[in-house]
């Protein structure tokens, strides 16, 4: 099969878009149409599918196999431990592990998954798999597939936004930017939520999905600016008149600050013997310094930029708040 040539990531803020360009990846970020997606859900597929042929020939986007993030709210995915089986045995048995994650008929699901580890026994014989395991339900994943058909794109691949992270974090400990024994924390500020991810290595111990995101900032904009929420949002990107230092931005950032606070502070409390010193920023709230920096100084850690975490051939200057999109060309 050909490699992922082109990976969309499609926010209800932006659509993120990166791309495998010779030697290089790139990361081009476009502002959806407003309400076009809802808590990751697709409003109206025959728009979005109109929107991606208008990107496909406005930013001469590759006739390749592409691939999408799929949102956590349309997507299970799990850590799994099992013996080591064919993957006609995964097959048949995937849809047990998820058995409490979903709510119907199990047939009307698809499951995947991510090899993490293999254990051997002492005599070095395979014994045990780490997974990433992962369901999504077939209505979801044909939904998908119709709306890229029409827009006479060639949908090859679907991941979860963890299985895209997980694959950053293996090349990065591959390639010696992360060690094996260290604790990372990973903030992914995004438009309507924000995700906190806990790793040792390149294996995730923790998520945490909060329901503050970027939004937050644009209704207290839009309050005090007397304007719609669709150009506070744009008043926010630009830093328009230095309005992310008014005095009512600062306090939206706090909030959010203590909002991912509490989460670290119990993964602290669970795990007494933590080192955790960084805290990495991705998403499109990480292109806000002033967020990162009450978020950092608020939960006593050093502040850093995810990107620092990739490997050479992400562009120096990628938008960070397409690094799931890149993680899936790594895939």
């Amino acid at each position: 099969m050909k490699k992922t040539a082109i990976a969309f990531d499609i926010g209800e803020s932006y659509i993120k878009i990166a791309q495998r360009i010779g030697n290089k990846i790139t990361v081009e970020t476009v502002q959806m149409p407003e309400n076009l997606i809802r808590d990751g859900v697709i409003q109206m597929p025959n728009v979005l599918t109109d929107f991606l042929k208008g990107l496909k020939q406005e930013h001469q986007l590759s006739a390749g196999p592409c691939g999408i993030v799929v949102p956590d709210e349309v997507t299970v995915c799990r850590p799994i431990t099992m013996p080591v089986m064919t993957e006609a045995q995964l097959e048949v048995n995937l849809p047990f592990e998820f058995s409490d994650y979903i709510s119907s008929d199990p047939q009307k699901y698809v499951y995947d998954y991510a090899v993490l580890d293999i254990k051997n026994d002492e005599e070095g014989k395979p014994v045990e798999m780490e997974l990433m395991g992962a369901v999504m339900s077939k209505e979801e994943v044909l939904n998908y597939v119709n709306i890229f058909k029409n827009a006479k794109m060639k949908l090859r691949t679907l991941i979860p936004e963890e299985i895209a992270l997980g694959n950053i974090m293996r090349q990065a400990l591959e390639e010696g930017r992360i060690e094996a024994d260290k604790e990372y924390c990973i903030v992914n500020l995004g438009h309507r939520s924000t995700q906190v991810y806990m790793y040792r290595g390149d294996r995730q111990n923790v998520i945490r999905n909060l329901h503050v995101g970027n939004d937050q900032i644009d209704k207290v904009i839009a309050e005090n600016k007397n304007i719609d929420e669709f150009l506070a949002r744009t008043y926010k990107n630009s830093n328009y008149q230095n309005i992310q230092e008014e005095r009512f931005c600062q306090e939206a950032f706090g909030r959010v600050a203590i909002e991912i606070m509490k989460v670290i502070n119990f993964y602290r409390f669970n795990n007494r013997d933590t080192e955790l010193e960084d805290i990495y920023f991705c998403g499109g709230g990480s292109n806000m310094e002033g967020l990162c920096e009450t978020i950092a100084d608020t939960v006593g850690m050093n502040g850093k930029k995810f990107m620092e975490l990739m490997p050479r051939e992400v562009d120096k200057d990628a938008n960070p708040s397409g690094v799931f999109a890149i993680g899936l060309l790594m895939q």
